[in-house]
């Protein structure tokens, strides 16, 4: 078995690198639609379009990786994520926008689907937190460093130069993989028929089923309304230009901003969170506590008193996605490890997909007819049925006092909802 470090780095240093296209194209396009070719009315189904595609593709990504190991088809998904950016920067138009996001759903289908079986071909149910939180802290700084330059670089240079760089530097994280990362899948036996079928079980007993509905919930919130609409609410917000006191930024650098601090407070959370539940032996409780985290975070978004209330509820709606994430991938894993794991993570991430697919189109959808205020309580009551299904869950045994308290926390809120 390969070290985990060994393994770990190159594959969340080629993730991040291929999610720099992604990621610009949410600071970007609200506020650069005439440069993009595309409508206003267009941009929520054009940034939801790449996860429709995966929604089809998840579970048969996973059964590929069951047969065919890791290291090929990622390596291929990285190549994807490079023809997807630089289409981007060298075609106009809806139709052409749509097809690179349907291949860059291709290829982050298999990038997250292999990066996931990859971290349970390495990790163990007492070091899975850490490792998960580790993964997507590292994966998330390229988003956050997508958001952040996309803005400011579409402001300083142009349209096309910002996302032939994000193109380069894909490309650059295809070349980390093909040097640097390691084949981790190995042979299954299939002579243990509960080892073999534990996923069937799993999923037959409805464990599986409610915790990708919650990565529904979480993934609809966050990466896709709050990620989609993030720019319209500055706009709403602040004007463009924007002038924070003795600093005038446009829309796109503020957006920017904002996007690749939601992912740093994410990081930060991940890593806390994935170390707490390995600690605490209590990942459910735990993911728990990040859903009403989340859920204040939108309740702030729809008061909206004034402009420190809006950042006070992104802050906490980032810091509540980013211990859900990690957290609740952690719960899934110690679950499904097995023989079909490819198939279940496949289930897994497609509910997370189709949350984050429908978010965009959603949400715009409702702020185009009433308000962005009304997309934001749509939020709230996922997060809320999220936060239901969540704590009515048994799915781990107590030890120790820590326990004892995450107990007591999980059983209020379940006699809350009954």
């Amino acid at each position: 078995m390969h070290s985990p470090w060994r393994v770990l780095l190159p594959l969340s240093t080629a993730a991040a690198l291929s999610l720099l296209g992604d990621a610009a194209l949410y600071s970007v396009l609200p506020s650069h639609t005439t440069a993009a070719g595309v409508t206003l009315g267009s941009v929520g189904l054009i940034l939801g379009s790449n996860r429709l595609v995966r929604i089809f593709l998840n579970s048969p990504v996973g059964a590929l990786y069951d047969r065919v190991g890791r290291r090929r088809p990622f390596i291929i998904a990285m190549g994807l994520g490079v023809v997807s950016t630089a289409t981007y920067a060298l075609t106009q138009g809806f139709w052409p926008l749509f097809m690179a996001r349907l291949t860059w759903g291709i290829a982050w289908a298999l990038i997250i689907v292999g990066s996931y079986n990859i971290l349970l071909d390495i990790s163990t149910p007492a070091d899975r937190g850490r490792i998960t939180g580790v993964y997507h802290a590292l994966t998330f700084m390229g988003g956050a460093a997508g958001m952040l330059l996309g803005g400011f670089l579409t402001d300083l240079l142009d349209y096309r130069t910002t996302f032939l760089l994000c193109a380069a530097g894909t490309g650059l994280g295809m070349l980390v993989a093909l040097a640097f990362l390691p084949e981790t899948g190995r042979p299954r036996s299939i002579s243990n028929p509960t080892t073999a079928n534990n996923s069937v079980s799993y999923l037959r007993d409805g464990q599986l089923l409610n915790m990708s509905y919650v990565s529904f919930a979480n993934m609809f919130v966050g990466n896709g309304v709050l990620m989609s609409t993030i720019g319209l609410l500055l706009k709403e917000c602040f004007a463009d230009p924007a002038h924070l006191g003795p600093l005038v930024l446009g829309v796109a650098s503020l957006t920017g901003i904002f996007l690749s601090s939601r992912t740093l407070l994410a990081i930060v959370f991940n890593l806390l969170s994935g170390y707490g539940s390995d600690r605490l032996g209590r990942r459910g409780p735990i993911a728990l506590a990040g859903l009403l985290i989340l859920l204040a975070g939108f309740l702030l978004l729809v008061w909206r008193a004034d402009t420190w209330v809006v950042v006070l509820g992104f802050v906490l709606a980032a810091i509540g996605g980013g211990v859900v994430s990690t957290t609740l991938t952690a719960l899934v894993g110690d679950l499904v490890v097995g023989e079909r794991q490819g198939m279940a993570i496949g289930l897994f991430t497609t509910a997370g997909d189709i949350g984050a697919a429908s978010g965009p189109m959603v949400g715009y959808f409702i702020a185009a007819r009433w308000d962005l205020v009304w997309t934001y309580l749509t939020c709230v009551l996922f997060i809320g049925s999220a936060c239901v299904v969540l704590a009515r869950l048994k799915i781990q045994q107590p030890s120790g006092a820590a326990n004892s308290l995450l107990d007591m926390f999980e059983s209020q809120i379940t006699r809350m909802t009954e």
